[in-house]
Formats: C-alpha cells, structure tokens, sequence
C-alpha cells in the first residue's frame, strides 16, 4: 500500500472570523443556487457501518438521501488509516445518490500491497462546510459538516479477506486458448496468462509445474501476479528461456475471489515457443 502525506481525522483549527465568514458566504451560495426547501444533504448509511469486516476487493458504497454533484471534487472525500495517512491508489466515481470507491487489489499472499491493509482501521472523511470542497448534491446543498466513516478490514487468514463480490457467476477461466489448444510465444517473450477475474494471490503461493516435450521429469516453477483486477488478472510464469513446446500444469487450488475455483480441465496449459519474428 503507498501512502502520501499526513492528514487528519480531525482538522486543525482555524481563524474563526475566517472560518465564519466562509460558512456564511457558501451558505448564502448554496440558498442561492439551490433549493431552500430541499433538506440538508445527509449520509445514509456506507459499507462497514454494521461493524462487519470489509473485504479487500469489497466496492465500498456510500448512500446519500439526495442525488450528488457530478464529477465529485477530488478532494471532498479522501480515506484514513489507523496510522493518519491517507490512501491512495483508489477510485471513487457519483451515480445518483451513490459514492462508489474501488480499492487496488492484493497481488502478493500476504494481502499487503493493495490499497486496503488486513486487519486494519479506516475512515472515510466527506468535507461539508465550511470548505470550499464541500460535497455537494445535484441541486446545490452542501454537506453541513465533516463526517467520518470508520470501517474495519477482514483479517488476512479470514476466508471474508477477499470475497469476490461483483464477480460473475462465470469464475476464473483462462483467456484465449488454452486447454488442448496450445498457447503460443515468442522467444525472448514472457509467459503472461491472462484470466477472466481477478485471482486469490493466496492460491498462486504455490509453485506450477513445467514439463518440456519429451522429457519424463517435470520441474518447478515460481509465479507472480503482474495485474489483479476484479474483471481481470495477469500472471505470469517464470520460465527460462526455452524452445519448442511443453505442459505448464498449474498449482491445484488455484481459485478467483470469492473462492471461484479454476476449472480443473484447464489446469494443464500446454505452451509452445516459436523462433522470433
């Protein structure tokens, strides 16, 4: 997880004349551009509000009781954690009256390289008056206040660390061919395999198995995710230079999140390399 500069859950103070100032002119703004009957923009509820482990790769979802402005200002709302540093490396896109952030995914089996840690303590803080980035609805109220929406991650070891919410029922399959169709490559190319949904680094820990055409022994190699997306991932084998073809056999149990299971027909992925172009 990449982290940038220092914030707080509480802002630091500032000059109250200024301060007050502020408040009036942009609630004068809001009554002008607005409508003075409409109620005050309020949050609804938000993902983790039970007090429920959030998953990793879980869309958190915050619902206001109004349609908001859109595009969003980037910085009415950022994300905390535990330590006070805020989070990067995460989207937040308005639909209606909806926040919807999507977190980077984990790419190593430990769960520590997405943007959300295992085991950890956030809060959302949403920007209201009186700051100039207040978020504000589609008719022009403004939130009155800053708000902070603490949620809690799942634990690494929890089978709720990565629950696949948004896949399609579908699961894990390889792109292309595979199977009896062999996969071509180039010499000098990277064995790249391309999936369909995003994978459980956990289930990648263990080596694959590679066995060159005629050759009775197999040997083992090492894997890596390059990219892991809910709607795709990229893993790549890492084989030394090799010509003419063989049978890369993946570990058994390699699952997509939410634990889909990889169909145990594809598991045998046979790959041929051709003299560069």
């Amino acid at each position: 997880m990449q982290v940038g500069k220092p914030g707080f859950f509480s802002l630091l103070p500032q000059n109250l004349l200024l301060k007050g100032a502020l408040t009036a002119l942009l609630a004068l703004c809001a009554s002008c551009s607005g409508d003075e009957s409409a109620p005050p923009l309020e949050v609804v509820s938000w993902t983790g509000e039970d007090q429920q482990p959030v998953a990793l790769d879980q869309v958190l979802k915050i619902e206001f009781n109004q349609a908001l402005a859109n595009p969003m200002r980037a910085s009415s709302l950022q994300m905390f954690d535990e330590g006070h540093y805020v989070v990067e490396n995460m989207t937040a896109k308005v639909v209606g009256r909806w926040i919807y952030i999507t977190p980077m995914l984990p790419k190593n089996a430990a769960l520590t390289d997405g943007s959300l840690l295992p085991a950890h303590n956030y809060g959302i803080q949403l920007s209201g008056l009186p700051w100039l980035r207040a978020l504000a609805s589609s008719g022009g109220t403004l939130l009155e206040k800053d708000l902070i929406l603490p949620f809690r991650t799942a634990d690494a070891d929890s089978p709720g660390a990565l629950a696949g919410r948004g896949v399609e029922s579908s699961g894990l399959r390889l792109e292309g061919p595979g199977g009896r169709e062999p996969v071509t490559f180039r010499r000098g190319e990277k064995v790249l395999l391309h999936f369909t949904r995003g994978i459980d680094p956990r289930s990648v820990a263990l080596p694959a198995r590679w066995r060159v055409q005629g050759q009775e022994h197999a040997v083992e190699v090492s894997m890596r995710l390059l990219e892991n997306r809910i709607d795709g991932s990229i893993l790549e084998v890492m084989l030394e230079d090799w010509r003419g073809a063989g049978a890369l056999e993946l570990p058994a149990g390699i699952e997509g999140l939410g634990g889909w299971p990889f169909p145990e027909s594809e598991r045998v992925i046979h790959l041929v390399r051709r003299a560069q172009e």
